[in-house]
């Protein structure tokens, strides 16, 4: 059902000597209480000089105007409107006042505001995301680093003392180090998506693919993947070069990572 349509006019004076029965109803008041500058008496305290100024300002250069304010309504709550006001004039071009229509906007300013509440506590939260994976990549890949260099070292030292599965114990250790710092790099380059924002510029996209397959070298020798580029290098794209080289390196290390056991990965670019 459509809302009603609020109407106001306005003499030569700036004020007000009829309303509609809309708005009557909408404010709950008598024409008589509403005449002149009663009216004011229900916009809300917050919103009643800036819109006076709008009014008056207008009302002097003879032009339309238009704006949003919080008036008390019949339950005695208050109620956003929009206030269209329109100069009007008879035949002769004489001026006479103005005329406006107001609509009730309760509902989109209600969805405004908490939709602005919710995406401030969106970024609250994803900054504190973004902080919390940016420490705790750098705490997690300290005690690799020691895991690594210890598996290193028993290996040099007594390597010698190990049967066939004792080294590949010590290659499944090494390798889950590698694997976890891998993660955890992942993890710190999410962090840093919104720190490194660049411009966005144009660029070839072969230098993109060029830049993570090289990132991805050793990835790709260990599981013997076969990469193929089927895509124009000189192809200009518009974009940021380190997010769109991070893009083409997972696109491509999903590829080769997660595979079927036993399959030569043959990746398409």
């Amino acid at each position: 059902k459509a809302a009603p349509i609020l109407i106001w006019r306005a003499g030569l004076d700036a004020k007000c000597n009829w309303f509609n029965p809309a708005w009557l109803a909408y404010t709950g008041r008598t024409m008589e209480q509403e005449m002149g500058n009663g009216w004011a008496e229900g916009v809300h305290p917050d919103d009643f000089d800036r819109c006076l100024k709008i009014y008056l300002d207008a009302f002097a250069l003879r032009q339309p105007f238009d704006m949003e304010y919080r008036i008390k309504r019949a339950c005695g709550e208050y109620g956003w409107i929009v206030d269209y006001g329109i100069p009007i004039q008879n035949q002769s071009g004489e001026f006479l006042g103005y005329v406006g229509y107001c609509f009730d906007v309760s509902v989109r300013r209600e969805s405004e505001e908490k939709l602005g509440t919710a995406c401030k506590d969106l970024a609250a939260s994803n900054a504190e995301l973004e902080q919390f994976a940016y420490v705790a990549s750098h705490d997690l890949r300290e005690p690799l680093r020691m895991i690594s260099s210890y598996v290193d070292l028993i290996e040099r030292r007594y390597g010698h003392h190990f049967d066939a599965d004792g080294h590949e114990f010590i290659g499944f250790v090494r390798d889950g180090a590698r694997r976890m710092d891998a993660m955890v790099l992942d993890l710190l380059a999410f962090s840093r998506i919104d720190r490194q924002g660049e411009p966005l510029i144009p660029m070839r996209i072969g230098d993109a693919i060029s830049h993570a397959l090289k990132n991805l070298g050793t990835a790709i020798a260990e599981c013997d993947a076969h990469v193929v580029v089927d895509v124009d290098a000189s192809l200009m794209v518009v974009g940021d070069g380190h997010q769109l080289d991070r893009l083409f390196q997972n696109l491509i290390g999903n590829a080769i990572k997660y595979r079927k056991e036993g399959i030569r990965s043959h990746v398409v670019v």
